[in-house]
């Protein structure tokens, strides 16, 4: 049962197996097979591959950093990054700060109501005594 390829992943496959080839190259044809939708038993085969290059100790660290990045490319789904501004976000308390303009805007809000209040109690008819003192 052969598999119905196309050429140029014939081509691939046929770096990769191929020993007279030099190790990077090889490495390289893998990783393009890995970046592409191809049928499952040629990921396998060539995840095999890279996982022998990755994991042999005689191999160069080069190598093996570069059969491990191919495998890791195919099979971990990629990290996105937050940006996260430093003046929005405290991380000892992992809590939002509160910026210059959101302290102002609930410092005028605030006034705002106090000001009411206020003349809500300047409106009334009714006298407003003060507080009972405490310390007599």
């Amino acid at each position: 049962m052969g598999l119905n390829l196309p050429p140029a992943v014939k081509a691939l496959i046929s770096v990769v197996i191929d020993s007279g080839i030099g190790m990077h190259r090889r490495i390289e044809a893998a990783e393009t097979l890995m970046q592409f939708p191809v049928p499952e038993p040629v990921v396998t085969a060539t995840r095999k591959f890279l996982l022998e290059v990755a994991e042999s100790p005689t191999s160069t660290p080069s190598y093996r950093v570069a059969a491990a990045k191919a495998v890791l490319k195919r099979d971990m789904p990629k990290f996105k990054r937050q940006r996260i501004e430093p003046s929005r976000y405290d991380p000892l308390r992992g809590l939002r700060e509160t910026t210059a303009a959101e302290l102002i805007a609930d410092g005028l809000r605030r006034t705002e109501e106090r000001d009411r209040q206020l003349r809500l109690v300047a409106s009334s008819t009714e006298p407003v005594e003060p507080p009972a003192d405490k310390a007599s």
